[in-house]
């Protein structure tokens, strides 16, 4: 009865041990499909923002030369920067 009971305690305690390894793995995991969502979020941000950036550019090619639209172009030119360099 005795031996009964250790190999049962051991077998139980192995259990607990690779439910707990399962555990460790799939909050890895969990970590890892987070940070690759949010790196996709990021992505699509990015997307939009030089998408919205070349759409504005493209509504100002009406020909007109002036202080408005200069400054128009340094504007866009400064966006484009900051989207270059990751912001946003």
């Amino acid at each position: 009865m005795k031996d009964a009971q250790d190999v049962f305690l051991v077998r139980m305690r192995d259990y607990e041990d690779r439910l707990r390894v399962l555990a460790e793995e799939k909050v890895e995991a969990m970590e890892m499909a987070k940070e690759l969502h949010e790196e996709i979020m990021s992505h699509e941000r990015r997307q939009k923002a030089l998408n919205d950036l070349l759409r504005e550019m493209d509504d100002g090619e009406d020909g007109s030369v002036g202080f408005l639209s200069i400054y128009r172009l340094r504007s866009l030119f400064g966006k484009f920067k900051v989207l270059m360099r990751g912001g946003l």
